[in-house]
């Protein structure tokens, strides 16, 4: 489908559920034979129409015989008084409350609204015409003059409550605001409100027919506004590559019919003064409101928008425009001449020498010289260390359209790759490297060239460019090893993340580098030397040793003074750095060295506060949220994700989208899966489009695995998770242990959490000692093996151990699996085993020992926010309590067995009492006795448990 059509046949309701709700209740009183009337106000393209139409249909279809008359869009204008006279006058069938409105509507210009006499004759036409059907009255872009139009629609709500009419009016504001949102009665009055941020990412979706990353689709929709018919003109304005996030967003944003008809009347109406104040506002590099005041001084006032609303927020001195949509329209609005008389006027104010008046100058018309490309390179690196991203493309795509490529200095393209690259727009960031890396002479600014574009390649193309880098690596070879060598580790440790398996021979020839460039000589000049390698080789091979299935081999020594290195701040340009930092973080997860790993995130969230770069705040949430999930910390990792979400961060990009499945697990696990269901369906059509890159298609797996899991789909979590494991997947470590040990101890066929094959006998003879708690996953492993004979002490001891070592969720999980495995072995064994433990015993009944542990998990996944959890073994203490009271029934009388039996039946006090001869106050104490011994409060809860009768024990 092109987007055009897609744009035609997408749902024009998005977003508007609580709207449908109200209008279903007014289509509901006209059904009854009630009246309403129903006001929606809104700008254009809120919706308002389309609910108009939507009211009409749904009457259509809820009430029989129902009647529609539609009123045309301003027939209620002063210029159209004379003209509604003469139709009504000309009317043959005309009743008398016809010549009351046209008497009340002829002669004036305008129209008195609040007269009781248009008011009766209101009532009296509409008790005409509903006398017989009931009828749905639509009316579309009323005029508001003022606070009179208001008062006679709620006269006239009232008048018509007991009539089987429906009056729908829209209109785009009213003077008073005192009804907005009234309760559901005869007259509700809604003001339309934005899109919120799902709901825009859907129609984005709808409009480009294809997946559009989240943080694209977000970011449309902040951009303009929420505004549903704006957000759909703009798409369809977009090309493919913008939607999919290779190439940025235009700024401004394309003008569309929607935002001149919202804005254009308010700019319009401003003062020629207050107007080139916010032009050149729009326009400015730095838009300070002391250097733009002598354009234009608005006023002692606020200058207003057409919300009513300040124009600018003012912080430090520095205007900002509240609505991002009006600074774009209101360049859309304005001519290409009075755009460049305005940046001349910039360039005219600005200090002589400054590199803004340059910039104004050339936009202005003006030629472009070695100085000025100079200049402007110096704004974008400024603007690149201050994190100023999107003004460093605004400067970048500038110069593009002024100068030849040839012409552009290799530093401001490596600058605008770079600021490509964090924004998460990896094929603009391609193709500005690409040309870096071709221009550079400079050793460092090479090196930054290269490494930053085979990670925009790898980005873009979801796949390590083999070529590329070996390419990359051969340049740097005879000149730079150490270079190379550090070149090599970085492809190494991506092919990783990227599950390719190259990563070895990425290593080996980074390894073989390194020793080149220790040789005395080698390193002569080039900044880079061994001693940094000293921090990549070692962190490159642990990496890669724990991430593969089965890695468990403790971390290899780091020196000193390189682990230091990976926490100080670094520039932007120092792409390697960053990743590396990353990478760190990412081994301490896998590696199980919790408290490192939480220092490394802390440490990287204080930087990216200095530096805000939306690639990297992405990268340090998708760890954090790996970190979290692997201790089970749901309340944390959640936190993390809804700032992602509000942030728009391009969750797809890092570690090739492993934070789309994190998001997904999270909320899976705080028990809401419709969420989790729509996150898995996202991360799935970005496997696709990226062709199912191992990694990617592994993570996938892994929360497929536990939604299937936590929906009671144990075959189809069997092999999701098995498949998941092999690969390596290190997220969420805790959750697929519990799942993955979950599976096993039901005989289901999967490989152990530390990678050795499943299958092993269960009753081999262990002497019973206190498990390794450094890891979850070892614990775990040890509770699948542990003899049976040998069972209960080992949990004893365990359950004990557990609390002063494991998270709140790991510990929810270990007793969890300990009530799991205790039911694998019979009554009677577990009553031997408590007898041989002594006075510190547990419970001597299995199923009561079980309960207990169980009780413990759920209390600790509460406070962890693993709801699902939580619900999970509250399900199962539930069920081991019904079980135990059915077993109990051997201990009751004869008569409490009777008793219990008969209400089981449905029986009341008194049939009971008359079938067994007793009185009904004896059926009362019976059942009293029984609730005591079961623990319950109902007989409804009697009746569920699974008892025999007497008979049959």
């Amino acid at each position: 489908m092109s987007r055009v059509a897609a744009t035609e046949t997408a749902a024009d309701l998005v977003g508007r559920a609580y709207e449908l709700s109200r209008i279903d209740e007014m289509v509901h009183r006209l059904a009854a034979g009630r009246g309403s009337l129903v006001l929606l106000l809104g700008e254009t393209g809120m919706g308002r129409t389309s609910l108009l139409h939507e009211s009409i249909v749904r009457a259509g279809r809820e009430v029989p015989q129902v009647r529609a008359i539609h009123i045309p869009t301003g027939i209620l204008r002063p210029d159209s008084v004379q003209a509604m006279s003469t139709i009504l006058s000309t009317s043959t069938a005309a009743p008398p409350s016809t010549d009351l409105l046209v008497s009340a509507l002829g002669g004036s210009d305008r129209i008195n609204l609040e007269s009781p006499e248009l008011v009766e004759a209101a009532v009296a036409v509409v008790r005409a015409e509903t006398a017989e059907r009931p009828l749905i009255v639509t009316l579309d872009d009323l005029p508001f003059q003022d606070e009179t139009a208001l008062r006679a629609l709620t006269s006239l709500a009232a008048a018509i409550a007991t009539m089987p009419i429906m009056v729908v009016v829209t209109c785009r504001d009213m003077p008073s605001r005192a009804y907005e949102s009234s309760p559901v009665g005869p007259l509700w009055v809604h003001r339309l409100a934005p899109l919120s941020r799902g709901d825009a990412v859907k129609i984005v979706r709808q409009v480009a027919g294809t997946h559009v990353p989240l943080s694209v689709a977000a970011s449309v929709g902040r951009l303009t506004g929420g505004n549903p018919g704006d957000l759909r003109q703009v798409c369809a304005l977009l090309d493919d590559g913008v939607l999919g996030g290779t190439v940025p967003l235009p700024d401004p944003l394309p003008g569309t019919p929607t935002s001149a008809a919202v804005y254009g009347p308010w700019w319009r109406s401003l003062h020629q003064d207050d107007r080139s104040f916010v032009l050149h506002a729009a326009l400015a590099i730095a838009p300070e409101h002391a250097s733009l005041a002598h354009r234009a001084t608005p006023g002692s006032s606020p200058l207003l928008g057409p919300d009513g609303r300040p124009v600018f927020d003012q912080t430090g001195g520095r205007l900002g425009f509240r609505t991002p949509r009006l600074a774009s329209a209101v360049l859309a609005l304005t001519s290409a001449v009075e755009v460049r008389d305005a940046h001349a006027s910039l360039s005219l104010a600005a200090p002589e020498g400054a590199p803004e008046r340059r910039w104004h100058h050339l936009l202005a018309g003006g030629a472009l010289s070695h100085e000025d490309l100079a200049a402007l390179t110096g704004i974008a690196e400024r603007a690149l260390s201050r994190g100023e991203l999107a003004l460093v493309q605004r400067v970048a795509a500038g110069v593009a359209t002024i100068a030849s490529p040839g012409d552009i200095p290799a530093e401001l393209k490596v600058v605008a790759g770079l600021a490509a690259l964090y924004s998460g727009i990896p094929g603009s960031a391609a193709a500005w490297l690409s040309d870096a890396a071709a221009a550079a002479t400079d050793p460092g600014e090479e090196y930054t060239a290269l490494a930053s574009l085979i990670l925009a390649r790898t980005y873009r193309d979801c796949a390590i460019p083999a070529a590329v880098a070996d390419a990359a690596i051969a340049r740097l070879e005879s000149r730079a090893p150490a270079r190379a060598a550090s070149l090599a580790s970085f492809v190494a440790r991506l092919a990783h993340h990227h599950g390719d398996r190259c990563a070895p021979s990425y290593l080996e020839r980074a390894e073989a580098l390194g020793a080149r460039a220790a040789e005395p000589g080698a390193t002569a000049g080039v900044p880079r030397d061994h001693d940094d390698l000293a921090r990549e080789l070692p962190l490159t091979r642990n990496l890669l040793r724990h991430g593969a299935p089965g890695g468990t081999s403790p971390l290899e020594p780091v020196p000193a003074e390189p682990w230091t290195a990976l926490l100080s701040r670094r520039p932007p340009t120092d792409v390697v750095g960053w990743t590396l930092a990353l990478d760190n973080v990412a081994m301490l997860v896998q590696a199980g060295a919790w408290e490192e790993a939480r220092a490394a995130v802390a440490d990287l969230h204080s930087q990216i506060r200095h530096f805000p770069a939306p690639l990297l705040a992405a990268s340090v949430s998708v760890l954090a949220m790996q970190l979290h999930l692997a201790l089970l910390e749901v309340h944390r990792a959640e936190d993390i994700a809804r700032s992602a979400r509000a942030d728009a961060l391009p969750l797809h990009l890092p570690f090739l989208g492993e934070g789309l499945c994190l998001v997904a697990q999270v909320a899976d696990l705080r028990d809401r899966r419709a969420e989790a269901a729509e996150w898995l369906t996202d991360a799935s059509s970005w496997v696709q489009r990226c062709g199912d890159p191992p990694a990617k298609a592994a993570a996938l797996a892994g929360a497929h695995g536990l939604h299937a899991w936590l929906e009671g789909r144990s075959a189809e979590a069997a092999v999701a998770l098995g498949r998941a494991r092999w690969a390596g997947v290190a997220e969420g470590a805790s959750v697929s242990a519990l799942v993955l040990s979950d599976l096993r101890l039901r005989d289901e066929r999967l490989p152990t959490w530390n990678g050795r094959k499943g299958g092993e006998a269960q009753g081999r003879s262990r002497a019973p000692r206190e498990p390794e708690h450094d890891d979850i996953g070892v614990t775990l492993d040890e509770l699948v093996k542990v003899a049976d004979r040998d069972l209960v002490a080992w949990v004893a001891h365990a359950a004990v151990a557990v609390q002063h070592t494991f998270s709140l969720g790991q510990q929810g999980v270990a007793l969890e699996l300990m009530a799991l495995r205790l039911g694998r072995i019979s009554t009677g064994s577990h009553a031997d085993q408590v007898v041989a433990l002594g006075n510190t015993s547990p419970p001597a009944d299995r199923d009561e020992h079980r309960q207990q542990l169980l009780l413990w998990a759920r209390e600790r996944y509460r406070a962890s926010g693993a709801l699902a959890l939580a619900a999970r073994a509250e399900r199962e203490v539930a069920r081991l309590s019904r079980a135990g009271a059915g077993r109990a029934l051997t201990q009751l009388s004869a008569q409490e067995q009777q008793v219990a039996e008969m209400v089981r039946q449905g029986a009341s006090n008194k049939q009971i009492a008359s079938a067994l001869f007793i009185s009904v106050r004896t059926v009362e104490l019976r059942l009293t006795t029984l609730y005591r011994k079961f623990g319950i409060r109902s007989r409804r809860e009697l009746r569920d448990i699974p008892f025999e009768t007497a008979a049959q024990h």
